[in-house]
Protein backbone atom coordinates (compact mmCIF):
# COMPACT_ATOMS: atom_id res chain seq x y z
CA UNK A 1 0.00 0.00 0.00
CA UNK A 2 1.35 3.40 -0.89
CA UNK A 3 1.05 6.53 1.15
CA UNK A 4 -1.46 9.04 -0.10
CA UNK A 5 -0.25 12.52 -1.04
CA UNK A 6 -0.81 15.15 1.63
CA UNK A 7 -3.53 17.61 0.66
CA UNK A 8 -4.29 20.81 2.53
CA UNK A 9 -7.30 20.50 4.80
CA UNK A 10 -9.99 23.08 5.28
CA UNK A 11 -10.47 23.99 8.91
CA UNK A 12 -12.73 26.49 10.64
CA UNK A 13 -11.93 27.45 14.20
CA UNK A 14 -14.82 27.34 16.66
CA UNK A 15 -16.32 30.59 17.89
CA UNK A 16 -16.11 30.59 21.68
CA UNK A 17 -17.85 33.34 23.58
CA UNK A 18 -14.89 33.37 25.98
CA UNK A 19 -11.80 31.89 24.39
CA UNK A 20 -10.40 29.98 27.39
CA UNK A 21 -6.77 28.76 27.56
CA UNK A 22 -8.03 25.18 27.35
CA UNK A 23 -10.02 25.96 24.19
CA UNK A 24 -6.95 27.59 22.66
CA UNK A 25 -4.91 24.42 23.32
CA UNK A 26 -7.49 22.33 21.49
CA UNK A 27 -7.69 24.82 18.66
CA UNK A 28 -3.91 24.97 18.18
CA UNK A 29 -3.68 21.17 18.31
CA UNK A 30 -6.31 20.67 15.62
CA UNK A 31 -4.54 22.94 13.14
CA UNK A 32 -4.19 20.21 10.54
CA UNK A 33 -1.80 22.25 8.39
CA UNK A 34 1.03 21.07 10.63
CA UNK A 35 0.07 17.41 10.38
CA UNK A 36 2.96 15.09 9.39
CA UNK A 37 2.65 12.27 6.87
CA UNK A 38 0.48 9.33 7.79
CA UNK A 39 0.01 5.76 6.57
CA UNK A 40 -2.97 3.40 6.62
CA UNK A 41 -2.51 -0.38 6.80
CA UNK A 42 -4.26 -3.62 7.79
CA UNK A 43 -2.79 -4.86 11.08
CA UNK A 44 -5.02 -7.91 11.73
CA UNK A 45 -6.80 -10.00 9.13
CA UNK A 46 -8.81 -13.13 9.99
CA UNK A 47 -11.19 -14.53 7.37
CA UNK A 48 -13.90 -17.21 7.38
CA UNK A 49 -14.29 -19.52 4.37
CA UNK A 50 -16.33 -22.48 3.19
CA UNK A 51 -14.86 -25.39 1.21
CA UNK A 52 -15.93 -28.63 -0.47
CA UNK A 53 -15.82 -31.89 1.44
CA UNK A 54 -12.23 -33.19 1.61
CA UNK A 55 -10.58 -30.01 0.33
CA UNK A 56 -8.63 -29.74 3.59
CA UNK A 57 -6.87 -32.98 4.58
CA UNK A 58 -7.35 -34.87 7.83
CA UNK A 59 -4.11 -35.69 9.71
CA UNK A 60 -3.56 -39.38 10.45
CA UNK A 61 -3.34 -38.76 14.20
CA UNK A 62 -4.88 -35.92 16.21
CA UNK A 63 -1.89 -35.62 18.53
CA UNK A 64 0.85 -36.04 15.91
CA UNK A 65 2.39 -33.42 13.62
CA UNK A 66 1.76 -33.91 9.92
CA UNK A 67 2.77 -32.09 6.72
CA UNK A 68 0.71 -32.06 3.53
CA UNK A 69 2.10 -30.65 0.26
CA UNK A 70 -0.44 -28.96 -2.01
CA UNK A 71 -0.48 -29.03 -5.80
CA UNK A 72 1.75 -25.96 -5.81
CA UNK A 73 4.78 -27.63 -4.24
CA UNK A 74 5.92 -24.36 -2.67
CA UNK A 75 2.79 -24.39 -0.50
CA UNK A 76 2.44 -26.80 2.42
CA UNK A 77 0.03 -27.35 5.29
CA UNK A 78 1.79 -28.32 8.50
CA UNK A 79 -0.50 -29.71 11.20
CA UNK A 80 0.86 -28.63 14.58
CA UNK A 81 -0.46 -31.61 16.52
CA UNK A 82 -3.14 -29.63 18.32
CA UNK A 83 -6.46 -27.86 17.89
CA UNK A 84 -8.58 -25.36 19.81
CA UNK A 85 -12.04 -24.85 21.30
CA UNK A 86 -14.06 -24.85 18.08
CA UNK A 87 -11.70 -26.40 15.51
CA UNK A 88 -10.00 -29.81 15.71
CA UNK A 89 -6.87 -28.87 13.77
CA UNK A 90 -4.44 -25.94 13.68
CA UNK A 91 -2.32 -25.81 10.51
CA UNK A 92 0.59 -23.57 9.55
CA UNK A 93 0.32 -22.52 5.91
CA UNK A 94 3.92 -22.30 4.69
CA UNK A 95 5.20 -20.86 1.43
CA UNK A 96 8.78 -21.83 0.61
CA UNK A 97 9.07 -22.90 4.24
CA UNK A 98 7.94 -19.54 5.65
CA UNK A 99 4.89 -19.49 7.94
CA UNK A 100 2.53 -16.91 6.39
CA UNK A 101 -0.88 -17.88 7.76
CA UNK A 102 -2.61 -20.16 10.27
CA UNK A 103 -5.55 -22.33 9.22
CA UNK A 104 -8.19 -23.60 11.65
CA UNK A 105 -10.22 -26.49 10.24
CA UNK A 106 -12.73 -29.27 10.97
CA UNK A 107 -15.44 -28.22 13.41
CA UNK A 108 -15.71 -29.86 16.80
CA UNK A 109 -19.43 -29.11 16.98
CA UNK A 110 -21.51 -27.89 14.06
CA UNK A 111 -23.74 -25.96 16.46
CA UNK A 112 -20.88 -23.46 16.74
CA UNK A 113 -18.91 -23.87 13.50
CA UNK A 114 -20.70 -25.43 10.59
CA UNK A 115 -19.25 -28.35 8.69
CA UNK A 116 -16.83 -27.45 5.87
CA UNK A 117 -16.15 -24.03 7.37
CA UNK A 118 -12.66 -22.87 8.27
CA UNK A 119 -10.80 -19.75 9.41
CA UNK A 120 -7.46 -18.32 8.27
CA UNK A 121 -5.41 -15.85 10.32
CA UNK A 122 -2.81 -14.09 8.19
CA UNK A 123 0.53 -13.42 9.88
CA UNK A 124 1.21 -9.82 10.84
CA UNK A 125 4.44 -9.40 8.85
CA UNK A 126 2.64 -10.50 5.66
CA UNK A 127 0.16 -7.62 6.06
CA UNK A 128 2.99 -5.08 5.75
CA UNK A 129 4.27 -6.59 2.50
CA UNK A 130 3.12 -6.49 -1.10
CA UNK A 131 2.49 -10.25 -1.04
CA UNK A 132 -0.72 -10.37 1.01
CA UNK A 133 -3.20 -10.46 -1.87
CA UNK A 134 -1.18 -12.72 -4.22
CA UNK A 135 -0.82 -15.15 -1.31
CA UNK A 136 -4.52 -14.81 -0.47
CA UNK A 137 -5.49 -15.67 -4.06
CA UNK A 138 -3.09 -18.62 -4.11
CA UNK A 139 -4.59 -20.13 -0.95
CA UNK A 140 -8.14 -19.80 -2.28
CA UNK A 141 -7.14 -21.54 -5.50
CA UNK A 142 -5.14 -24.35 -3.88
CA UNK A 143 -7.70 -25.17 -1.17
CA UNK A 144 -10.80 -24.39 -3.26
CA UNK A 145 -12.05 -21.91 -0.64
CA UNK A 146 -15.02 -19.57 -0.92
CA UNK A 147 -15.03 -16.30 1.03
CA UNK A 148 -17.73 -16.17 3.70
CA UNK A 149 -16.99 -13.20 5.96
CA UNK A 150 -14.23 -11.45 7.88
CA UNK A 151 -13.80 -12.66 11.45
CA UNK A 152 -11.65 -9.74 12.58
CA UNK A 153 -10.13 -6.74 10.82
CA UNK A 154 -7.82 -4.16 12.43
CA UNK A 155 -7.12 -0.97 10.45
CA UNK A 156 -4.17 1.12 11.64
CA UNK A 157 -3.49 4.80 10.96
CA UNK A 158 0.10 5.67 11.85
CA UNK A 159 1.56 9.14 12.41
CA UNK A 160 -1.47 10.73 14.10
CA UNK A 161 0.55 11.93 17.11
CA UNK A 162 -1.80 14.83 17.71
CA UNK A 163 -4.51 12.35 18.83
CA UNK A 164 -2.53 11.35 21.91
CA UNK A 165 -2.35 15.00 22.96
CA UNK A 166 -5.99 15.58 22.05
CA UNK A 167 -7.20 12.66 24.17
CA UNK A 168 -5.14 13.86 27.14
CA UNK A 169 -6.71 17.30 26.86
CA UNK A 170 -10.15 15.73 26.49
CA UNK A 171 -10.04 13.50 29.59
CA UNK A 172 -8.57 16.30 31.71
CA UNK A 173 -11.37 18.77 30.96
CA UNK A 174 -13.36 20.09 33.89
CA UNK A 175 -17.06 19.39 33.59
CA UNK A 176 -17.96 23.07 33.95
CA UNK A 177 -15.35 24.20 31.40
CA UNK A 178 -15.71 21.50 28.75
CA UNK A 179 -15.02 22.71 25.21
CA UNK A 180 -15.00 19.40 23.28
CA UNK A 181 -17.39 16.45 23.39
CA UNK A 182 -17.90 13.18 21.49
CA UNK A 183 -21.21 12.74 19.67
CA UNK A 184 -21.78 9.14 20.62
CA UNK A 185 -20.29 9.59 24.12
CA UNK A 186 -18.38 6.27 23.95
CA UNK A 187 -16.72 4.76 27.00
CA UNK A 188 -13.10 5.97 27.18
CA UNK A 189 -10.33 4.30 29.15
CA UNK A 190 -7.01 6.11 29.71
CA UNK A 191 -3.98 4.32 31.13
CA UNK A 192 -0.16 4.03 31.10
CA UNK A 193 0.66 7.40 32.65
CA UNK A 194 4.05 8.95 31.82
CA UNK A 195 5.06 10.39 35.20
CA UNK A 196 7.47 12.86 33.63
CA UNK A 197 4.91 14.53 31.37
CA UNK A 198 1.75 13.41 33.25
CA UNK A 199 0.36 12.41 29.84
CA UNK A 200 -1.49 9.15 29.29
CA UNK A 201 0.10 6.97 26.63
CA UNK A 202 -2.75 4.58 25.84
CA UNK A 203 -6.46 5.13 25.23
CA UNK A 204 -9.28 2.71 24.49
CA UNK A 205 -12.52 4.01 22.98
CA UNK A 206 -15.41 1.58 23.28
CA UNK A 207 -16.05 -1.42 25.50
CA UNK A 208 -13.27 -3.97 25.93
CA UNK A 209 -14.12 -7.05 23.88
CA UNK A 210 -16.79 -5.16 21.95
CA UNK A 211 -17.55 -5.62 18.26
CA UNK A 212 -15.85 -2.28 17.49
CA UNK A 213 -13.03 -0.81 19.59
CA UNK A 214 -10.51 1.95 18.86
CA UNK A 215 -7.13 2.29 20.56
CA UNK A 216 -4.55 5.09 20.47
CA UNK A 217 -1.05 4.22 21.62
CA UNK A 218 2.70 4.65 21.12
CA UNK A 219 3.46 2.22 18.29
CA UNK A 220 7.19 3.04 18.30
CA UNK A 221 7.44 1.73 21.85
CA UNK A 222 5.40 -1.34 20.89
CA UNK A 223 7.61 -2.34 17.94
CA UNK A 224 10.71 -2.07 20.12
CA UNK A 225 9.17 -4.46 22.65
CA UNK A 226 7.96 -6.87 19.93
CA UNK A 227 11.02 -6.43 17.61
CA UNK A 228 8.75 -5.79 14.60
CA UNK A 229 11.48 -4.50 12.32
CA UNK A 230 9.22 -4.85 9.28
CA UNK A 231 6.87 -2.13 10.59
CA UNK A 232 9.79 0.25 10.99
CA UNK A 233 10.87 -0.49 7.40
CA UNK A 234 7.29 0.13 6.24
CA UNK A 235 7.35 3.51 7.96
CA UNK A 236 10.63 4.42 6.30
CA UNK A 237 9.30 3.48 2.85
CA UNK A 238 6.22 5.65 3.42
CA UNK A 239 7.98 8.69 4.85
CA UNK A 240 6.70 8.28 8.41
CA UNK A 241 10.26 8.17 9.77
CA UNK A 242 13.52 9.38 8.24
CA UNK A 243 15.83 6.58 9.38
CA UNK A 244 15.85 3.12 10.94
CA UNK A 245 16.89 2.59 14.54
CA UNK A 246 18.48 -0.43 16.21
CA UNK A 247 15.52 -2.12 17.89
CA UNK A 248 17.74 -4.60 19.76
CA UNK A 249 19.74 -1.83 21.41
CA UNK A 250 16.59 0.10 22.27
CA UNK A 251 15.03 -3.04 23.74
CA UNK A 252 18.03 -3.53 26.02
CA UNK A 253 17.66 0.05 27.23
CA UNK A 254 13.97 -0.52 27.90
CA UNK A 255 14.75 -3.59 30.00
CA UNK A 256 16.57 -1.32 32.46
CA UNK A 257 13.41 0.71 33.08
CA UNK A 258 10.17 -1.17 33.73
CA UNK A 259 8.23 2.09 33.66
CA UNK A 260 9.45 3.25 30.25
CA UNK A 261 6.56 4.81 28.33
CA UNK A 262 8.42 6.87 25.73
CA UNK A 263 11.56 6.53 23.58
CA UNK A 264 13.78 9.43 24.61
CA UNK A 265 15.61 11.07 21.72
CA UNK A 266 13.59 9.28 19.02
CA UNK A 267 10.58 10.11 16.87
CA UNK A 268 7.72 8.35 18.64
CA UNK A 269 4.93 7.38 16.23
CA UNK A 270 1.42 7.15 17.63
CA UNK A 271 -1.23 4.90 16.12
CA UNK A 272 -5.03 5.03 15.86
CA UNK A 273 -6.25 1.46 15.42
CA UNK A 274 -9.84 0.44 14.76
CA UNK A 275 -10.48 -3.20 15.72
CA UNK A 276 -13.57 -4.58 14.00
CA UNK A 277 -15.42 -7.88 14.48
CA UNK A 278 -17.21 -9.60 11.62
CA UNK A 279 -20.66 -8.44 12.73
CA UNK A 280 -19.68 -4.83 12.01
CA UNK A 281 -18.28 -5.74 8.58
CA UNK A 282 -21.66 -7.28 7.72
CA UNK A 283 -23.28 -3.90 8.39
CA UNK A 284 -21.41 -2.29 5.47
CA UNK A 285 -23.65 -2.11 2.42
CA UNK A 286 -22.10 -3.67 -0.72
CA UNK A 287 -18.89 -4.53 1.16
CA UNK A 288 -16.10 -5.86 -1.06
CA UNK A 289 -12.59 -7.09 -0.31
CA UNK A 290 -11.42 -4.54 -2.89
CA UNK A 291 -11.92 -1.92 -0.17
CA UNK A 292 -9.07 -3.53 1.77
CA UNK A 293 -6.55 -3.21 -1.05
CA UNK A 294 -6.02 0.57 -1.01
CA UNK A 295 -5.55 3.24 1.69
CA UNK A 296 -8.61 5.05 0.28
CA UNK A 297 -10.76 1.95 0.79
CA UNK A 298 -9.45 1.31 4.29
CA UNK A 299 -9.92 4.90 5.44
CA UNK A 300 -13.43 4.88 3.95
CA UNK A 301 -14.31 1.91 6.19
CA UNK A 302 -12.87 3.77 9.19
CA UNK A 303 -14.91 6.88 8.34
CA UNK A 304 -18.13 4.88 8.16
CA UNK A 305 -17.59 2.86 11.34
CA UNK A 306 -16.36 5.79 13.46
CA UNK A 307 -19.43 7.85 12.62
CA UNK A 308 -21.23 8.73 15.87
CA UNK A 309 -18.44 6.80 17.65
CA UNK A 310 -15.29 8.91 17.25
CA UNK A 311 -16.96 12.07 15.94
CA UNK A 312 -16.41 15.15 18.09
CA UNK A 313 -17.74 18.67 18.20
CA UNK A 314 -16.67 21.96 19.74
CA UNK A 315 -18.95 23.37 22.39
CA UNK A 316 -18.95 26.93 21.05
CA UNK A 317 -20.87 28.13 24.06
CA UNK A 318 -21.59 25.88 27.02
CA UNK A 319 -24.82 27.75 27.71
CA UNK A 320 -26.35 27.11 24.28
CA UNK A 321 -26.97 24.18 21.98
CA UNK A 322 -24.66 25.68 19.36
CA UNK A 323 -21.69 23.50 18.33
CA UNK A 324 -19.18 23.06 15.50
CA UNK A 325 -18.22 19.56 14.20
CA UNK A 326 -14.55 18.66 13.97
CA UNK A 327 -13.04 15.62 12.21
CA UNK A 328 -10.45 14.02 14.44
CA UNK A 329 -9.12 11.74 11.71
CA UNK A 330 -7.43 12.99 8.49
CA UNK A 331 -10.15 11.92 6.07
CA UNK A 332 -9.54 14.90 3.79
CA UNK A 333 -6.16 13.50 2.82
CA UNK A 334 -7.85 10.64 0.99
CA UNK A 335 -10.37 10.02 -1.75
CA UNK A 336 -13.24 8.80 0.41
CA UNK A 337 -15.39 6.09 -1.16
CA UNK A 338 -19.10 6.64 -0.35
CA UNK A 339 -20.19 3.85 1.98
CA UNK A 340 -23.28 3.34 4.08
CA UNK A 341 -24.61 0.84 6.57
CA UNK A 342 -27.29 -1.67 5.69
CA UNK A 343 -30.61 -0.35 6.89
CA UNK A 344 -31.52 -2.16 10.09
CA UNK A 345 -34.97 -3.39 10.91
CA UNK A 346 -37.27 -0.76 12.31
CA UNK A 347 -36.96 -0.38 16.06
CA UNK A 348 -40.58 -1.48 16.37
CA UNK A 349 -39.41 -4.97 15.44
CA UNK A 350 -37.37 -5.09 18.65
CA UNK A 351 -40.49 -6.10 20.55
CA UNK A 352 -41.17 -8.94 18.09
CA UNK A 353 -37.56 -10.10 18.34
CA UNK A 354 -37.76 -10.25 22.14
CA UNK A 355 -41.00 -12.25 21.87
CA UNK A 356 -39.26 -14.66 19.48
CA UNK A 357 -36.33 -15.16 21.88
CA UNK A 358 -38.72 -15.70 24.79
CA UNK A 359 -40.72 -18.27 22.79
CA UNK A 360 -37.62 -20.23 21.76
CA UNK A 361 -36.25 -20.23 25.31
CA UNK A 362 -39.56 -21.56 26.63
CA UNK A 363 -39.70 -24.28 23.98
CA UNK A 364 -36.13 -25.34 24.76
CA UNK A 365 -36.94 -25.75 28.44
CA UNK A 366 -40.18 -27.62 27.76
CA UNK A 367 -38.54 -29.92 25.21
CA UNK A 368 -40.40 -28.73 22.11
CA UNK A 369 -37.02 -27.63 20.69
CA UNK A 370 -33.85 -29.73 20.95
CA UNK A 371 -30.69 -28.08 22.36
CA UNK A 372 -28.60 -30.26 19.99
CA UNK A 373 -30.27 -28.65 16.97
CA UNK A 374 -27.73 -26.34 15.28
CA UNK A 375 -30.50 -24.40 13.56
CA UNK A 376 -32.00 -23.45 16.94
CA UNK A 377 -28.60 -22.24 18.12
CA UNK A 378 -28.08 -20.10 15.00
CA UNK A 379 -31.62 -18.71 15.15
CA UNK A 380 -31.25 -17.55 18.76
CA UNK A 381 -27.76 -16.22 18.12
CA UNK A 382 -29.03 -14.16 15.18
CA UNK A 383 -31.95 -12.68 17.15
CA UNK A 384 -29.78 -11.77 20.14
CA UNK A 385 -27.07 -10.15 18.00
CA UNK A 386 -29.57 -8.28 15.83
CA UNK A 387 -30.33 -5.74 18.56
CA UNK A 388 -27.38 -6.41 20.92
CA UNK A 389 -29.65 -8.24 23.35
CA UNK A 390 -26.99 -10.31 25.10
CA UNK A 391 -27.25 -8.49 28.46
CA UNK A 392 -31.05 -8.46 28.24
CA UNK A 393 -31.09 -12.23 27.57
CA UNK A 394 -28.68 -12.93 30.45
CA UNK A 395 -30.82 -10.87 32.82
CA UNK A 396 -34.08 -12.51 31.72
CA UNK A 397 -32.56 -15.99 32.04
CA UNK A 398 -31.23 -15.43 35.56
CA UNK A 399 -34.13 -13.35 36.90
CA UNK A 400 -37.10 -14.99 35.28
CA UNK A 401 -36.90 -17.65 32.58
CA UNK A 402 -34.76 -20.33 34.25
CA UNK A 403 -37.00 -20.39 37.32
CA UNK A 404 -40.28 -20.07 35.41
CA UNK A 405 -39.66 -22.55 32.58
CA UNK A 406 -37.54 -25.14 34.41
CA UNK A 407 -40.56 -25.77 36.67
CA UNK A 408 -42.30 -27.15 33.56
CA UNK A 409 -39.52 -29.69 32.90
CA UNK A 410 -39.26 -32.67 35.33
CA UNK A 411 -36.18 -34.18 33.62
CA UNK A 412 -33.25 -32.78 35.61
CA UNK A 413 -30.58 -34.15 33.23
CA UNK A 414 -32.31 -32.44 30.32
CA UNK A 415 -32.35 -29.15 32.26
CA UNK A 416 -28.58 -29.39 32.65
CA UNK A 417 -28.25 -29.75 28.85
CA UNK A 418 -30.46 -26.70 28.27
CA UNK A 419 -28.53 -24.56 30.75
CA UNK A 420 -25.23 -25.63 29.16
CA UNK A 421 -26.73 -24.68 25.76
CA UNK A 422 -27.38 -21.12 26.95
CA UNK A 423 -23.96 -20.81 28.61
CA UNK A 424 -22.29 -21.81 25.34
CA UNK A 425 -24.59 -19.59 23.28
CA UNK A 426 -23.89 -16.46 25.33
CA UNK A 427 -20.16 -17.19 25.46
CA UNK A 428 -20.11 -17.49 21.66
CA UNK A 429 -21.86 -14.13 21.26
CA UNK A 430 -19.37 -12.51 23.61
CA UNK A 431 -16.55 -13.53 21.26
Amino acid sequence: MTLQRNRRLSYTAPKFSQFSPNAKKFNDLMNFKKMPKIAVIIDWFSVLFTHPEGAIPTPPGEAEEFTHTLQNSKLTLHYTGKGQQHYKYIWHINFNGEHLATLLSHTRNDKFVRKNNCKIDFKNHLLYSSQLWPFYDLILKELNLTYKNISRLDIAIDGVNYLQKFMNLYVKQDADQKVVEFKGKPSINANILDKKTMFYQHFRIGSKGGKKVAVIYNKSLDIVKTRKEYIQKYWLQNGIIEQLTDLEQLAKALDKSAEKTYLEGFNNIYRFELRIKGERIKEIENFSLQLLKTPDGLISIVKLLTRQFFDAFWLDNANTARCTPVNLLPFDQFEIIPLDKIELLERGDLYKTKLSINKNVRQLYTGKLNPDNAAVFEMLKFDIELYDLKKWTERKLSDEWQKQYSAQQPNKEYLIEVNEFFETLLAEINE
